[in-house]
């Protein structure tokens, strides 16, 4: 396992530290070369300045890992072969991969140094006074950057040992969540197996319920037909039961059929029986169980009947139509009962008896006298 830890602070911090004791080599350089150009600090003895070369060549290399950082030799703008001459020692000659070099490029230099001079001393004791300042300092910042670093390690520790704590209870639930997706799956295929005998008693539900629908198809024409011939029925049969014209009826040997359903009239039309006796016209007749108005006998109605003798007419005819009685020989005897006799068609007694007598009403007796008159019958039919 790698546990990665921010340490950018760090880096920079050894940047900071390193920029800090390069400027703190240049100061202490540049101090000791100032130094030594005002005062003498050493227990050497001071030389007299006649040129001031000597005194305006002292200088100081700055060097990390083996390249000069910086070059102080500040002579003054009179003095510049001196100058010249300490930075050419400085650059030609030798010097340590790290640390600081105080030269001073005048011939006689050392020749005077070694008299007991004061020529570079000052410079070497400023220099090892501040060196030993600063490493002082700097060995307490050194100390500070161990604990941040033992801090830093510590954390990293601490979240080393959190995170692989995190990581083992993460593989925990993942092992846990392996077992279930193990269940589910299990129940999953429990459940396509379910489904699938659902789908197959579903698939028997529907084939039975599309049987059963056929079937049921089935029966309702069936029905349906049976129901059309029932309402045939009842419309015939409510035909047989309501009154319409041309209904038919017969009664006491006369035939009677409507001839007004909504006036509930009918007319008498004929015989049952050819050869009758006695006709007799009624004044009313039930049709449909509708009791009709007899208001009329028929165009040759009883025409032939060879074995009539007598004949009544009701009480409601309006009407007797023609050839009503034709040919009826042996007819003697024909009585009008009612009183609303209108019309009498032409030859309706021709033919009949010649000793025959058509009683009617006594009131209307004038008024009957001169509708029949006329009718086919022989001059001798009376009319009483």
């Amino acid at each position: 396992m790698k546990i990665k830890k921010d340490l950018s602070g760090l880096d920079s911090f050894i940047q900071e530290v390193e920029d800090e004791i390069n400027q703190d080599l240049i100061d202490a350089a540049h101090k000791a070369v100032d130094t030594q150009k005002v005062r003498n600090e050493s227990s050497k003895k001071t030389y007299e300045n006649h040129t001031w070369n000597l005194r305006n060549a002292p200088g100081a290399a700055v060097v990390r890992n083996g390249e000069i950082i910086d070059l102080y030799v500040p002579a003054d703008g009179e003095h510049s072969e001196a100058k010249a001459k300490t930075e050419d020692l400085i650059k030609s000659g030798k010097f340590p991969q790290n640390g600081i070099v105080v030269a001073d490029g005048m011939e006689y230099a050392s020749f005077v140094s070694s008299k007991g001079f004061d020529v570079l001393d000052t410079a070497s004791h400023v220099l090892e006074k501040e060196v030993k300042e600063n490493v002082t300092t700097l060995q307490t910042q050194i100390k500070e950057a161990q604990d941040q670093l033992a801090a830093l390690e510590d954390s990293a520790s601490q979240e080393k040992a959190a995170l692989e704590k995190k990581i083992e209870d993460l593989t925990a639930e993942l092992n846990t969540a392996r077992a279930e997706v193990l269940t589910l799956s299990s129940e999953k295929a429990s459940l396509e197996e379910e489904k699938a005998a659902l789908q197959a008693e579903l698939k028997k539900v529907q084939d039975q319920a599309a049987k059963d629908s056929a079937e049921a198809e089935v029966a309702i024409k069936k029905a349906q037909e049976e129901a059309r011939k029932a309402r045939e029925e009842i419309e015939k049969l409510k035909d047989s039961m309501t009154l319409k014209n041309g209904d038919t009826v017969t009664e006491g040997g006369v035939q009677y059929r409507v001839t007004d359903a909504a006036a509930k009239t009918a007319e008498a039309y004929g015989t049952a029986k050819k050869n009758i006796k006695s006709i007799n016209v009624a004044a009313t007749v039930t049709i449909k169980d509708v009791t009709c108005k007899v208001t009329a006998v028929a165009d040759q109605a009883f025409a032939g009947q060879k074995k009539a003798t007598k004949a009544v007419i009701g009480a409601n005819v309006t009407k007797i139509g023609k050839k009503a009685f034709y040919g009826d020989s042996r007819l003697k005897s024909i009585t009008v009962k009612g009183k609303k006799l209108k019309t009498v068609g032409k030859q309706a007694l021709k033919g009949i008896n010649k000793h025959a007598v058509v009683r009617v009403p006594k009131a209307k007796k004038k008024a009957y006298k001169a509708l029949f008159k006329g009718k086919g019958q022989k001059k001798s039919v009376k009319v009483k």
